[in-house]
Parts: structure tokens; sequence; C-alpha cells
């Protein structure tokens, strides 16, 4: 894939609210389980920004 394309759909994947979906999903539901996918959404982010040597997108998208 090309070098941008993977920029721009990690920087897009950034833009999900997860902390918002966690909360509401705690409190809609009353499970901790969106707080799993929570970090399991992150730490995938996380790790293909590192894999791909992207580090800026990792510090852009945390902010």
């Amino acid at each position: 894939m090309n070098k941008k394309l993977i920029k721009f759909l990690m920087l897009m994947a950034y833009c999900i609210p997860y902390g918002y979906l966690a909360i509401n999903g705690d409190a809609t539901s009353g499970t901790m389980i969106f707080y799993g996918f929570m970090i399991a959404g992150f730490g995938i982010l996380c790790g293909t920004a590192i894999r791909t040597n992207n580090t800026i997108i990792l510090i852009i998208g945390t902010y």
C-alpha cells in the first residue's frame, strides 16, 4: 500500500472517539467490556504506527 494512504487511514482511525464509545457502552449496558475494546483498538493503532515507522501519526493521534 502507498505510505500516504496508510498514514491517512491511521489518522482516520484515530478520529473514532474510543473513549466516548467505551463510556457510553458502560453507561447503557452496565458492562466494562467496551473499555477492553478501547484498549485493544488503541493498542492496534499504536502497534501499526510503530511497525510502519509512522511515529508522528502516533503523536498526532494521541492529542
